[in-house]
């Protein structure tokens, strides 16, 4: 999915959900949850790693990742 940290509309209805998906699925090894922020500035992996740590993700079942805003875009 696509989001990011500071978003005060549908990103905390999605998070919800997406948490509901990680909870029933974290111990499947077939899996895997990606989700890429819109907002490269901002969300540095170090925010991205405490976002994970706020909503108690572990493991590599859900990963958050950042990049270049063109590519993330395109």
């Amino acid at each position: 999915d696509f989001f990011f940290v500071t978003c005060p509309t549908i990103c905390p209805v999605m998070k919800k959900n997406m948490l509901k998906v990680y909870e029933a699925y974290r111990d499947n090894p077939k899996v895997g949850i990606l989700s890429h922020t819109i907002d490269p500035d901002h969300d540095t992996p170090a925010v991205l790693k405490q976002y994970a740590a706020d909503l108690v993700v572990t493991g590599s079942t859900w990963q958050f990742v950042t990049g270049d805003r063109e590519k993330i875009y395109d």
